[in-house]
């Protein structure tokens, strides 16, 4: 199983505790450094040949790309207290861009097509703690009636100890 995570907003490959803690339970995991201020990783080609991957995995602002990717390629993925909404979440941190606006339109075709053809095996976990992703825009998607959803009693952050569970739905998804 070859598995790519997409780290959170202020995250990066070297620094993600989840990143590393996956890779210590399945061997083939991979993940990219992204500054989401500065690419727009669904309109670059920084990710090489996203369908050599069995599933995908996004961690809060890493649910958009994970989510945009599985939908379009239909891949397997899963999404933790995902941010879907990148444009509304740069502004909270006072970044006025336009850099998400277009793919932000492309996915919400997407999520209406897959709610119509159910094509792409999704996990979502959304933790009932989370006190920085606005669960609630995930949850009116209509996605949750189609996926495989987890609710969990964690804060925002995967704790070490939900690692486990997490690479066992990665392992049923793909």
């Amino acid at each position: 199983m070859k598995t790519l995570y997409f780290h959170g907003f202020d995250s990066s490959k070297e620094k993600s505790t989840t990143y590393k803690a996956l890779k210590e339970i399945l061997d083939r995991v991979n993940c990219y450094s992204i500054d989401y201020t500065k690419e727009n990783v669904t309109e670059s080609e920084k990710i090489e040949d996203i369908k050599q991957y069995n599933v995908l995995i996004g961690n809060s602002f890493g649910g958009f790309p994970a989510l945009y990717f599985g939908l379009k390629e239909k891949i397997p993925f899963m999404l933790v207290n995902p941010a879907i909404n990148p444009t509304e979440v740069l502004l909270k941190h006072g970044m006025e861009s336009g850099l998400y606006k277009d793919s932000e339109k492309k996915l919400q075709q997407m999520i209406v097509e897959e709610l119509e053809k159910k094509q792409v095996n999704k996990t979502i976990i959304i933790s009932k703690n989370d006190d920085i992703v606005d669960n609630n825009i995930i949850l009116n998607t209509g996605l949750p009636e189609i996926s495989n959803v987890i609710e969990t009693e964690w804060t925002h952050r995967i704790p070490k100890d939900g690692i486990p569970m997490i690479a066992e739905e990665l392992k049923r998804l793909a």
